[in-house]
């Protein structure tokens, strides 16, 4: 029985590269389209957010994230927003990998970057993007 991998920022540093992410991007909006479900449970402002989605042929994934905007302030270390995603496989059921959220929200640029490489001139004189710059170095 394989066993279920963790993946997060520090786990896979060789292997997490924005080409890998664009390439990964463009290879899941070839597959077929995702049956997704939402759900959001409230307590004041806390929220527990969960998507729920499977793709036909690549299985089942559930992403659960924690919005807490006023944790106590013995917990201020901690940030906000906290979640984990659950990639759950297609024949068996069995729980694949567990992947820090940040790895699939936090980070916009990736996006980015596919949409330009999509719809950008092929010669433009000059680019421009702005937002969070982070993960990964390289």
């Amino acid at each position: 029985m394989p066993q279920t991998q963790f993946i997060d920022r520090c786990s896979q540093p060789d292997q997490l590269n924005w080409q890998g992410v664009i390439d990964a991007l463009i290879a899941g909006h070839q597959l077929p389209r995702a049956a997704i479900t939402d759900t959001v449970l409230a307590d004041g402002t806390n929220r527990l957010l969960n998507r729920s989605a499977r793709i036909e042929g690549l299985g089942y994934v559930v992403k659960s994230v924690t919005v807490f905007p006023k944790r106590p302030a013995r917990e201020q270390f901690l940030p906000s927003l906290q979640g984990i995603c659950t990639v759950f496989d297609e024949c068996t059921g069995q729980a694949r990998a567990l992947i820090d959220a940040e790895l699939l929200t936090g980070k916009r640029p990736p996006k980015v970057c596919l949409g330009l490489g999509c719809w950008a001139r092929q010669n433009p004189n000059t680019c421009s993007s702005s937002g969070q710059v982070g993960w990964p170095d390289h």
